[in-house]
């Protein structure tokens, strides 16, 4: 009996042990210089973002981190990326905590994974004779594949920093952000990695002549980082390349639009109702703010009016009294009127389908209002085909512990929604063709460029961003508009209920805003070219 409690006290003491290394390797081993180049690299990436937008600063903010990568192991270097990936995507998604501080947490620290998976690679392949080139493109797979399958949030990618840089959006036609962002990559690594190899060769240079070791190191210092600088020349003229034929393709297209376009003057309401207001303000009330805004645009004869997302926010189908006033609206101006709202389908026991919806309402159309649920057979409609997951769908929400889930939101007042089935092409005046994204779905190149495939001649966004409040999302989510135009050479028009509502052109320029927060129309006329353009991104 001794032996044996002898025995299990070494046991025990091994276990604690083991233990014991086991939690120090998961411990950050990182000295106050490690901290300090996150602190930094974090920050230069979170201010290349609005609300700061110093979009330049994304050229140089890994140099930091990859000073430092030379210091230490892969596992230390997963901790480098880790931290700097918390203040980046921390100081850039903040804005989440105003719809769901644990959805905000969760995808900060996923992405933050994602960062220190990244750096724990860097440290390995850097210096290797491909690896600079390998590391972007591993960087522009991952946001690609960020952008892809029912969980996507294609939310904070590099190449988003650059969206002011319209020459340089024109490449996105052919590779997307991703393409932008294998840039960034390729210009961080190769210029940290040229300034570390020529600061070291300086170093050693003063090591004396006849010091035959100080040579040997020179020399195998001049074999082994010879890459860097070569891809830093080469991803300097690849830019420079871009920039050009950027600033000839943005020419050649605004000289084509001016021949050849066709004009279409299109208006955009923006109601500005805050969330809380939007959700205890009766629907005719609403709707009647909606009507007076559009009854001024008038004045400027638009062919088509646009709402935002959720304009009504009742089941439309349900309330014949606002569609008949919509409807009225149309017939009696002889104007188009796209109207973004909630369709239910009663199921058995009490329940509810709902869609996040828009429709179009046409002079030519008749509804029939004798029964009490609208027909509204006879207006096309699209339902959103993209939601948020955990936010307007819940994966698995019918079981246990994703139904909790599911009642928390629905208690918080967002929706739980039915995924829409297809892409819808609306047809204006004849042949005046259009696709509508809804919300988060203009975070996507996907359905755009399916959109354009189909024969849109220009895509819409509407979308409620009262969730944002006053923050950084509000202008963070308007600019992904301007990637989907430039990928697609399409004009992208945006009504948001509290902004930001405009246009931006098919290179990707913005125009005609109305500032958020402020109840207004705005009528753009955008001309319509059908010549073709270069195939973009799926």
């Amino acid at each position: 009996m001794i032996l044996d409690a002898g025995f299990q006290e070494t046991i025990a003491s091994v276990n604690r042990s083991l233990c014991r290394k086991s939690i120090s390797r998961l411990k950050p081993n990182l000295d106050r210089n490690d901290w300090l180049s996150c602190l930094v690299s974090g920050a230069l990436l979170a201010c290349a973002f609005p609300p700061w937008e110093i979009s330049c600063f994304i050229w140089i903010a890994f140099i930091p981190l990859c000073f430092r990568l030379s210091e230490h192991d892969a596992h230390t270097n997963a901790w480098l990326g880790f931290c700097a990936g918390l203040l980046y995507y921390g100081g850039t998604l903040y804005w989440l905590f105003h719809v769901t501080l644990p959805g905000m947490i969760i995808l900060v620290i996923f992405h933050s994974l994602i960062f220190a998976f990244l750096f724990a690679m860097a440290g390995k392949f850097r210096r290797k004779r491909y690896g600079i080139p390998f590391l972007a493109l591993a960087w522009a797979l991952v946001e690609f594949l960020r952008g892809l399958g029912p969980f996507s949030f294609a939310w904070g990618f590099l190449g988003h920093a650059l969206y002011s840089w319209i020459p340089l959006l024109q490449m996105t036609r052919w590779f997307g952000v991703p393409g932008l962002s294998f840039l960034v990559v390729m210009g961080n690594l190769s210029l940290a990695e040229s300034i570390h190899f020529f600061y070291q060769r300086w170093r050693v240079s003063t090591v004396k002549s006849e010091n035959t070791a100080g040579r040997k190191f020179v020399d195998g210092l001049s074999a082994h980082g010879n890459f860097a600088p070569a891809y830093l020349i080469l991803t300097c003229c690849v830019l420079l390349f871009l920039q050009g034929y950027g600033i000839r393709i943005v020419r050649n297209t605004e000289i084509l639009k001016k021949e050849n376009g066709i004009p279409f003057r299109i208006a955009l309401i923006q109601g500005n109702f805050a969330q809380e207001e939007k959700e205890s303000l009766p629907p005719e009330d609403a709707l009647a703010v909606m009507l007076h805004l559009s009854h001024q645009s008038l004045a400027e004869k638009p062919r088509l009016i646009i709402w935002p997302e959720s304009s009504v926010t009742v089941p439309i189908n349900y309330w014949p009294s606002l569609v008949k006033e919509i409807h009225d609206f149309a017939v009696d101006n002889s104007v188009h009127v796209l109207v973004g709202s909630v369709y239910g389908e009663y199921q058995a026991d009490d329940a509810w389908n709902f869609y996040n919806r828009a429709y179009l309402f046409s002079p030519d159309q008749t509804i029939d209002f004798s029964v009490r649920e609208a027909d509204l057979a006879a207006l096309p409609f699209y339902d959103k085909m993209h939601l948020v997951p955990y936010g307007e769908w819940i994966p698995l929400g019918r079981y246990r512990p994703f139904s909790f889930i599911e009642t928390l939101i629905k208690e918080a007042g967002a929706g739980i929604f039915e995924r829409g089935r297809e892409q819808t092409i609306f047809t204006v005046d004849g042949d005046i063709r259009f696709a509508v994204a809804i919300c988060f779905e203009s975070t996507l190149a996907g359905p755009a460029a399916e959109a354009r495939r189909q024969g849109a001649d220009f895509i819409v966004n509407i979308t409620n961003d009262a969730w944002f409040k006053r923050s950084a999302g509000l202008k963070q989510h308007f600019v992904q508009c301007v990637f989907r135009a430039a990928e697609n050479q399409r004009f992208v028009l945006r009504a948001a209920n509290t902004g930001i509502t405009g246009v931006v052109n098919a290179n990707g320029g913005m125009a005609k805003l109305i500032p958020a927060h402020a109840p207004g129309f705005c009528v753009v006329e955008i001309p319509l070219c059908r010549n073709p353009v270069a195939r973009s991104r799926p």
